[in-house]
């Protein structure tokens, strides 16, 4: 990894370097798998021979890719989240703003991996990071594991929870729930509700 004495070039040499050799080591970059051996048979054959094993090879190619999203989008909001610890007044916004929490399409995705990564390996960073998609799903379950964890084990991420809560994250995520709710029904005078019928 480069130093903060060495000059630009050669950091960015370093750094492309390692870039490089992590694309070609890279198993999902680089590597073929049972789809491509399918692929070839539907050019070669003009179909699939065994229809169970297509299907299984599909699943698990699926499931692979749906776990490595769901790792990419876990990581890319710790990464937010810390930020938002490391310097509150340019970042602090981005445990509750994030896209990744605030649109409920990736915020299920998101939780999933986090509750993953926190069952499997318990940690006050992840169980800090999990209370704003706890609030987004008014989930007082996960909410209470996470402050129960925080307090017993990180007085530090406990506090600042507790104060971000009150002040930013729940009413901010209040206000967006609001806005994202269903839309009553049409008044009967309203123009619009000609469309609807």
């Amino acid at each position: 990894m480069p130093t903060s004495c060495q000059p630009a070039w050669i950091k960015n040499l370093v750094w492309a370097v390692w870039f490089l050799a992590q694309a070609i080591l890279s198993p999902t970059i680089c590597a073929a798998d049972a789809l491509d051996g399918l692929m070839q048979g539907m050019r070669n054959e003009g179909g699939v021979a065994d229809a169970d094993a297509a299907q299984r090879a599909i699943q698990a190619r699926l499931a692979k890719d749906s776990s490595v999203l769901g790792n990419a989008i876990a990581e890319s909001y710790l990464g937010q989240v810390k930020a938002s610890v490391i310097d509150p007044d340019r970042h602090g916004g981005w445990p509750c703003r994030s896209s990744l929490v605030y649109n409920s399409s990736t915020r299920r995705t998101l939780t999933l991996a986090l509750n993953a990564r926190f069952k499997h390996r318990p940690d006050a960073f992840l169980a800090y990071a999990l209370i704003c998609p706890a609030l987004y799903a008014k989930d007082d379950a996960m909410l209470n594991t996470a402050l129960n964890y925080l307090r017993k084990n990180d007085p530090f991420l406990h506090q600042l929870a507790q104060s971000n809560m009150g002040k930013f994250w729940l009413p901010f995520i209040t206000n967006t729930q609001k806005k994202q709710a269903p839309a009553t029904a049409p008044a009967k005078d309203d123009p619009l509700s000609l469309l609807a019928r």
